[in-house]
């Protein structure tokens, strides 16, 4: 009985110790593969930081407009010039739907507020160019 006793505590102790032998070398693997990504992290922010300081030259509004000018043939517009004219709307039918006429009502009074300021808006500019 005593044989035996000592038997299982004896497999006890050695399942005990292959599962801390197991347990401490996937650690040190979690450990070096942990340093390998830092290592590898560093290197990528090293080529992210190179590749910005390679691409910003590109980026700027100088180098975009003088491509754009030379390669695409863009120009400035020499003048813009806005024609002001009086409009008739297009005539309506003699007789819409009804529920339309309900619509413009409720549709008029905001649009129209929107659409008079912009008018003023170009009238002010107009005149300014006149002067």
């Amino acid at each position: 009985m005593f044989v035996k006793l000592f038997l299982l505590f004896l497999t006890f102790i050695l399942c005990f110790l292959g599962l801390e032998i197991y347990r401490n070398t996937a650690l040190m693997d979690r450990g070096y593969l942990l340093q390998k990504l830092e290592v590898k992290k560093v290197a990528l922010i090293e080529e992210n930081g190179y590749l910005q300081e390679k691409l910003s030259p590109y980026l700027s509004l100088n180098r975009l407009e003088d491509y754009a000018r030379k390669e695409l043939g863009l120009v400035n517009p020499e003048k813009v010039r806005f024609l002001k004219g009086n409009f008739s709307p297009p005539e309506e039918s003699s007789s819409p739907p009804p529920f339309i006429d309900k619509l413009k009502i409720k549709l008029k009074s905001p649009i129209s507020k929107i659409v008079g300021q912009i008018r003023r808006w170009f009238d002010i500019f107009y005149e300014k160019k006149e002067q």
